[in-house]
């Protein structure tokens, strides 16, 4: 009988397949391939088949297409992976694969591998015998009647009266390593001797040892040095691109490092080659997979004003979103979230499908300060026009009745007073701000017309406003009061402001003419009075004052000892000065008196 066991044994990050072949020659059976239960399990491959066993002198090659399996490498150390059908879609992001050759059987191994044969075989080997494996100086599994697979002859336990050979096959090894096969014994074995043989031709590789020696050391052990030509199994993957995502281990089986492909359909090729001495061609075998696209995903970033709280959203073919980082946002998952800070920021957001994640996506956020506008509130007089200025912003829009609707600087002309309103944009944020234009009544400036005297000084008094200007000639120009001295009758020009408004009087400095003073002259006998009278003006004054009575007036009694000359001075009405005016009293000549003395 013949029977196939698989282990599982991993050397630091290496994955190995142990495939034990019991075979006994010239016997057909049925072949059964089982897991040993102290190994983590790799594969359970079971076939049923009838083998003839090999000969030395006939290879027996092995065929194409070699089947090759699949398993997901997440959880294979724990004996659960997942085989993974040829032609299979893997999700993106998978940790790998372990692709393996399914190993053929006793006709058909595509492995490399060795056989160890027991010639001949009899019943006591199997219960005082235990072969067990080493590759690279790791034990890889054993046969023997305890804590081993099964004993050596197989289970369950076989009737091999007559059967002249039995041998174990050991495959899925590493000809790169040196192999060791250890075999102990617990009691006297009858004339039974080991050899290790090619898989293929039966060729003798090592022995063979006797296991009868009764007198020799219970154990002893068998060395294929390493390098020694057992096959040679080779994987290559295509597209050549992929190709430092391929593991091969060398045994039958390759890792594929699937999360280092992109999307995209791959083939890996299975080449197995027996050793030179059989004269085997190599075999070969295919196995396609697919990896799923990457979900994707993009982000927007908002640019808002200073006081609104943005919303960042994430979209793609993902169905759940992660944040990072997550300070001042509404939540670290989820396609929406609002950001409550203040300043500008990036945040990054990754997206996640069916264990696969997308490439991290960058969202900026912008807060734009909120402009301050300032705009001027001027006061103009009536029928005047006002600029408005704004500042603070980048650009500005006004309410309606002005000049124009944009710009900086605008102009209005309001019969009354008004607010217009100004909105300034920076960065697509706003503010407004609003100007009153008030309306600064015109004042009423008045000015006295004075008449002076010839030569005289006018006072020139203006009211109604708050500031005057005055026309040139005067003693100021400026001033609520000014004096002038023409030399006729003029006119003067006076502006008076009141908050910016303005208007005019004119004040005329008249000239009072000049009054002239006549006198009446009198004759009078010497020691008489006589009386002398003026007019023209209104007051006079008489000098000499000798002999008059009175001195002042318009009339006056003169009684002069001689003739005299008076000068009358006086004033008009406006206390002006007369031209003055002379009066003479003449005393006349007393004529000669005879006087007689008439006797008679």
């Amino acid at each position: 009988m013949k029977q196939l066991l698989s282990y599982r044994k991993i050397f630091g990050a290496k994955l190995n397949l142990l495939a034990l072949l019991l075979a006994i020659s010239f016997t057909t059976y049925a072949q059964n391939r089982l897991i040993n239960p102290n190994h983590n399990r790799y594969l359970d491959r079971s076939v049923n088949q009838n083998l003839t066993a090999k000969t030395a002198a006939t290879a027996t090659c092995p065929t194409s297409p070699v089947t090759l399996g699949c398993q997901d490498s997440t959880n294979i150390v724990n004996g659960t992976a997942t085989t993974i059908a040829n032609n299979s879609t893997l999700a993106c992001n998978n940790q790998s694969i372990v692709i393996y050759s399914n190993g053929g059987s006793v006709s058909n191994e595509n492995t490399p591998c060795v056989s160890t044969i027991y010639s001949p075989y009899y019943t006591n080997v199997r219960n005082q015998v235990t072969e067990t494996f080493y590759e690279g100086g790791q034990n890889i599994g054993c046969v023997g009647p305890t804590g081993c697979s099964f004993p050596i002859g197989g289970t369950p336990n076989l009737s091999i009266s007559g059967v002249t050979n039995w041998s174990v096959l050991i495959g899925y090894l590493d000809p790169t390593l040196q192999h060791d096969f250890t075999f102990c014994r617990a009691g006297n074995i009858t004339a039974t001797s080991v050899s290790l043989q090619d898989c293929w031709t039966g060729a003798t590789l090592a022995g063979p040892v006797p296991l009868s020696n009764a007198s020799a050391a219970p154990c002893f052990t068998m060395t294929l040095p390493a390098n020694t030509d057992i096959g040679t199994a080779n994987y290559s993957i295509a597209p050549a691109s992929a190709s430092a995502s391929l593991i091969n281990y060398g045994d039958g089986e390759a890792q594929i490092k699937t999360y280092m492909l992109p999307a995209g359909t791959y083939t890996v090729t299975y080449t197995f080659t027996p050793p030179v001495s059989s004269g085997c061609g190599p075999v070969t075998g295919t196995y396609k997979f697919t990896v799923g696209p990457n979900p994707t995903v993009s982000v927007t970033s908002p640019t808002v004003c200073a006081g609104i709280t943005p919303t960042i959203t994430a979209s793609g073919t993902s169905t759940s979103y992660s944040w990072s980082p997550s300070t001042n946002l509404s939540a670290s998952t989820g396609s929406v979230v609002t950001y409550n800070g203040s300043t500008s920021t990036t945040y990054t957001v990754t997206g996640m499908k069916g264990g696969c994640t997308s490439l991290p996506a960058t969202s900026t956020i912008t807060i734009n300060p909120t402009p301050t506008v300032t705009v001027n509130s001027p006061s103009i007089c009536p029928g005047a026009t006002a600029t408005l200025t704004a500042s603070g912003a980048t650009t500005y829009s006004w309410s309606a009745g002005l000049s124009a609707t944009t710009g900086g600087s605008v102009t209005a002309t309001p019969a009354s007073a008004t607010v217009y309103t100004v909105t300034g944009t920076s960065l697509t944020c706003t503010s407004s701000a609003t100007a009153t234009i008030t309306i600064s009544p015109t004042p009423t400036v008045s000015v006295n017309s004075p008449s002076i005297c010839p030569g005289g000084t006018a006072t020139l008094i203006a009211s109604g406003a708050t500031t005057y200007s005055w026309s040139a000639g005067l003693s100021a120009t400026t001033g609520g009061s000014v004096t002038a001295t023409p030399a006729s009758a003029t006119v003067y020009t006076v502006t008076g402001t009141a908050s910016t408004c303005t208007s005019s009087a004119t004040a005329t400095v008249s000239i009072i003419p000049t009054v002239t003073i006549t006198a009446t002259s009198a004759t009078v006998c010497p020691g008489g009075t006589g009386t002398l009278t003026a007019s023209g003006a209104s007051t006079y004054t008489w000098t000499p004052v000798t002999g008059l009575t009175p001195a002042t007036g318009g009339t006056v009694q003169a009684n002069p000892s001689s003739t005299t000359v008076y000068t009358i001075t006086g004033a008009d009405i406006n206390n002006c000065l007369a031209s003055p005016g002379t009066a003479t009293l003449t005393i006349s000549a007393i004529g000669s008196l005879v006087v007689s003395n008439d006797t008679s």
